[in-house]
């Protein structure tokens, strides 16, 4: 699974495509298929968890109401998609 950014072409230059690794969030949620865009970012956010993933994060971190922007929240920034509902971001928990 992969994202894939064509960034706008330069004149004279080739057409480039930059792709990046991608997941979902858990194995038995599905991935939207098809072209979508970015149509808001959110640099440093504060990550507020959901009740469903709070719970299940408080097995591996000690707390998981709320992850303050910095160094031990690895999202970076939020990119809201057109895919109502499908965010890009990274993760505090890469290996889980």
């Amino acid at each position: 699974m992969r994202v894939y950014y064509y960034p706008p072409a330069k004149a004279g230059q080739p057409r480039e495509v930059v792709t990046y690794p991608a997941s979902i969030g858990r194995m038995d949620w599905r991935t939207p298929l098809g072209a979508t865009r970015i149509v808001r970012k959110t640099e440093n956010p504060v990550w507020n968890p959901p009740a469903s993933i709070s719970a299940s994060m408080r097995k591996r971190v000690t707390s998981c109401d709320s992850v303050p922007a910095g160094d031990d929240n690895r999202s970076a920034g939020t990119r809201s998609t057109s895919a109502r509902g499908y965010l890009i971001h990274g993760t505090i928990a890469p290996t889980a």
